[in-house]
């Protein structure tokens, strides 16, 4: 099997599974008629791939030289589209959870300048910070000594964006009662996106940033505590209340 051929099947997985976990965001949301990701994880995750995905910025990084553009373009863009009802749940249904009658009253321009200070806070820090050129990608016909984190395939602003994400929903965990607007299988489906997405850049990259790494080794850790907690508060739950309810059952005979 062929380097590219790996690259290609990693990045299909990464696509399966946030793809899977934003259609069980909208799901729930919709379901629960409740908001079913952080509202700042949400501004800055649609700004990051409508960024790619109308192509600002190319959805491949320049170092790969046989990346699919227009595959990965389309792949990123479906999941902008995705982000954008989820961002719709947000509006509809996220007032009720903020108490304080100011920031219900001015709710939905809120959120929407909140999104729109990700967006361009997202796409300057891709125009305007530059990174090592460790892969020694060729740019017009020379290789520079730093590049864009843009013509990198946004990676540091994808795995900060994903370490805050799932900082954010261990917060949302810890607030919401009785599993509000999450579930097992949402916490599964991102940690294994994030694994896939992890797959990926190594099967890219002649080497790992140090500070990819940084960011990477974290988010995959609290990933793996929320799948541990969503986990326990599902299926535990349940098997605790089946065993106190056959306890009942046997008291009374």
């Amino acid at each position: 099997m062929s380097q590219n051929t790996i690259i290609i099947l990693t990045f299909i997985g990464e696509a399966i599974f946030w793809l899977g976990a934003y259609y069980l965001v909208i799901k729930i949301g919709f379901k629960e008629k409740i908001h079913a990701m952080p509202i700042v994880a949400m501004c800055g995750n649609i700004s990051w791939e409508l960024i790619l995905g109308i192509g600002l910025f190319p959805a491949c990084p320049v170092y790969w030289s046989d990346c699919p553009s227009t595959f990965m373009q389309i792949g990123t863009l479906a999941a902008a589209i995705m982000d954008g009802v989820i961002f719709y749940t947000i509006l509809r249904y996220g007032r009720k959870q903020f108490h304080l009658p100011w920031f219900r009253r001015h709710y939905h321009l809120i959120i929407i300048m909140a999104f729109g200070v990700a967006f361009l806070f997202i796409y300057g820090f891709m125009k305007e910070i530059f990174t090592k050129n460790i892969f020694e990608a060729m740019i017009n016909g020379r290789v520079p000594l730093f590049l864009e984190d843009g013509l990198q395939g946004g990676i540091y602003t994808g795995w900060g964006l994903a370490l805050m994400m799932s900082i954010l929903f261990i917060a949302m965990n810890t607030i919401r009662p009785k599993m509000q607007g999450q579930s097992f299988y949402l916490a599964l489906f991102m940690f294994l996106g994030n694994l896939f997405a992890f797959f990926f850049d190594i099967a890219t990259m002649i080497q790992l940033p140090t500070l990819l790494i940084i960011l990477v080794v974290p988010t995959l850790i609290i990933n793996l505590i929320y799948v541990v907690l969503t986990y326990q508060q599902t299926y535990m739950k349940e098997s605790q209340q089946l065993i106190h309810l056959n306890n009942l059952k046997a008291d009374t005979i």
